[in-house]
């Protein structure tokens, strides 16, 4: 007894597509097959010798014994999240070198967007504080960022408030506290001294002196008293 194929009623459009279909469907197989036996202890290793770290200070940053961490290295054990996370925070290794042995590429559209933003704030900045040195820009910069949400665009108060957390009053001598009043104190004068020092050191460090080369701590004690 022999077999025949049923008739294919199916027109060659439909046809055409149905094979592009199943080529898809085994190119997609093939594509989970090999990310499947991705080898993430033969990265980890790599890893490991790319920044050239010692298997102890690795097992240290992961937060697990010696023996454990060889256990990752050498496959015989998978590498638990938690572990990865907390290297990541130590070295600040994008985990995709340890996963897929290569970092992720970052979007066009995300690049553009963080020069946007810097660009903006540094106009920002040369605008408002026009004697503020570049390095304390990619500080009030690095601030700004790190507290803004992504995709989120940064307005001028959230600008501010990263020079304030930056340089705290050197910028903005209207938020310096008010000087302790020595009256306040009564007969505890030790402790009006001491707090007083430690305003006039604030003072010292965040403003600076008067145009004529006063100290502003001189100026609030005479006033004070």
């Amino acid at each position: 007894m022999s077999f025949k194929l049923p008739p294919d009623d199916r027109s060659p459009e439909q046809q055409h597509a149905d094979e592009q279909a199943a080529m898809q469907a085994m190119i997609d197989d093939q594509t989970l097959a090999e990310a499947l036996s991705v080898r993430v202890h033969e990265n980890l290793e790599a890893f490991r010798k790319k920044r050239k770290f010692k298997k102890a200070e690795m097992a240290e940053m992961m937060g697990v014994s010696a023996r454990s961490y060889y256990m990752y290295e050498t496959g015989k054990r998978p590498i638990p999240s938690s572990a990865l996370v907390q290297l990541e925070a130590f070295t600040g290794a994008d985990l995709n070198e340890v996963l897929l042995g290569g970092s992720k590429a970052p979007k066009h559209d995300e690049i553009r967007f963080v020069v946007d933003e810097a660009i903006k704030a540094l106009c920002f900045l040369g605008n408002n504080y026009k004697d503020m040195p570049m390095t304390t820009k990619r500080d009030v910069l690095d601030q700004m960022f790190k507290w803004q949400r992504s995709g989120e665009r940064a307005r001028p108060d959230d600008i501010i408030e990263a020079v304030k957390s930056v340089t705290r009053y050197k910028y903005h001598h209207e938020d310096l506290p008010a000087p302790p009043f020595w009256e306040d104190y009564g007969k505890d004068q030790e402790a009006y001294e001491r707090d007083m020092a430690e305003w006039d050191k604030m003072v010292a460090e965040d403003l600076p002196p008067d145009e004529d080369g006063d100290d502003p701590a001189d100026n609030s004690m005479a006033a004070d008293k």
